[in-house]
């Protein structure tokens, strides 16, 4: 039943994505195309922080 559970949770924060506190992004979460997801926060985050830093935006779980 863990597996489970973990497999609904944003693997950097470790929110609950069916049910994520809203953002100013609105709420939910970002399906990437490896299949893994992100609450929207997160991906946010991470996403901009690989823009700035002039690098590609990867999955934080399989790296692709």
């Amino acid at each position: 039943a863990r597996e489970l559970q973990k497999t609904f949770e944003c693997p950097i924060c470790m929110q609950d994505l069916l049910t994520p506190p809203p953002t100013e992004m609105g709420r939910g979460f970002a399906l990437l195309v490896c299949g893994h997801s992100q609450c929207l926060r997160c991906y946010f985050s991470t996403l901009h922080a690989a823009q700035q830093e002039n690098e590609t935006f990867c999955c934080p779980v399989c790296r692709s």
